[in-house]
C-alpha cells in the first residue's frame, strides 16, 4: 500500500475558543418539558496579513433566554471565537468572505453542538444536544425576522 499524500487546503481551519461561557439555573421554574428554545448570532472580524487572509468568526449562542421569565430551567450563554486563514494566492477577498459565511460557520457549528451538550451535562441537568442544522440557513431566516 502507498503512503498516503498529505491532502492541502488552502481554507484552514485554526482552531476555536469559548470566550464566554455564563450558565444560571432558576429554582423558581416548575416545568418538566420545554421546547428547544434557543438564538444565535454571528460577527466576522476579517484581517489581513503579507501573504494571508484571517477571520475570527464570533458566534454567540444563548438557550432559553430570560429564563426566569419564561419559566425555563436554566439560561445558558456561551460566546465562540473560531479562527481561519487562506493564503492570498488562493482566494480573493469576496471568495474567502463567502467561505468563511459558509464553510467557516459550517465547520464551526458541531464545536457549539458539543459545548453546550457538555455544559449542560456538567451543570447537572439534562443535556441538551441541538439539532443537526445548517446554520446559515437558520441564520438566514433569523436575520429576515427581525428586518
Amino acid at each position: 500500500m502507498k503512503e498516503q499524500e498529505r491532502v492541502y487546503s488552502p481554507f484552514r481551519f485554526e482552531g476555536f475558543v469559548v470566550q464566554k461561557m455564563k450558565f444560571r439555573r432558576n429554582e423558581k421554574c416548575n416545568e418538566e418539558r420545554f421546547p428547544l428554545m434557543f438564538d444565535m448570532d454571528v460577527d466576522y472580524h476579517f484581517t489581513e496579513e503579507e501573504i494571508q487572509r484571517k477571520c475570527c468568526i464570533v458566534l454567540t449562542f444563548v438557550l432559553f433566554k430570560e429564563a426566569e421569565n419564561n419559566n425555563f430551567p436554566f439560561e445558558l450563554s456561551m460566546t465562540f471565537h473560531g479562527f481561519f486563514s487562506a493564503t492570498k494566492s488562493d482566494f480573493d477577498d469576496d471568495v474567502f468572505s463567502k467561505m468563511i459565511k459558509t464553510n467557516g460557520l459550517a465547520i464551526l457549528f458541531p464545536y457549539v453542538r458539543s459545548a453546550v451538550c457538555d455544559a449542560t451535562k456538567m451543570a447537572n441537568v439534562p443535556p441538551v444536544l441541538l439539532p443537526s442544522m445548517n446554520i446559515v440557513e437558520f441564520l438566514k431566516k433569523r436575520k429576515n425576522k427581525t428586518v
